[in-house]
């Protein structure tokens, strides 16, 4: 089956923070750390080992919102992103249990866009000399 995405998706795994923001606990987010399992110019899939699973049910709840920070050292200097959490699942069959989360970022900013195309570009060429 032909990959229909509008941008290049390419498999990473970089340590990443994710801040999960609701609503409801505006002065509190959850600070989880986890790594990414891929990454595009529009998105990308986290992985959050540990999360316990009555938050991963509140983020079932309603529309949820990420702020994603990928920190040093990354060939790209990046600040926090800000996306929708469009896509979510729960694993608890091994001993760690882990939450899978996909991010949609939709209103980043000319630069964010920018900055996140030169880690794209830098990871798919990363990628191809792996093969």
């Amino acid at each position: 089956m032909k990959d229909v995405r509008r941008t290049r998706r390419v498999q990473a795994r970089l340590d990443v923070k994710v801040l999960v923001l609701l609503p409801e606990e505006t002065f509190r987010p959850e600070e989880v750390d986890g790594y990414t399992a891929d990454i595009s110019e529009r998105g990308m899939m986290i992985y959050l080992p540990g999360m316990d699973e009555p938050y991963y049910k509140k983020l079932l709840t309603q529309q949820r919102w990420a702020k994603v920070f990928l920190p040093p050292p990354q060939k790209v200097d990046m600040g926090p992103l800000i996306g929708k959490i469009v896509w979510i699942d729960y694993d608890a069959r091994g001993s760690v249990p882990i939450c899978k989360m996909g991010v949609f970022f939709d209103n980043l900013t000319d630069v964010e866009k920018k900055t996140l195309s030169e880690l794209v570009e830098l990871l798919a060429k990363s990628e191809e000399k792996k093969e």
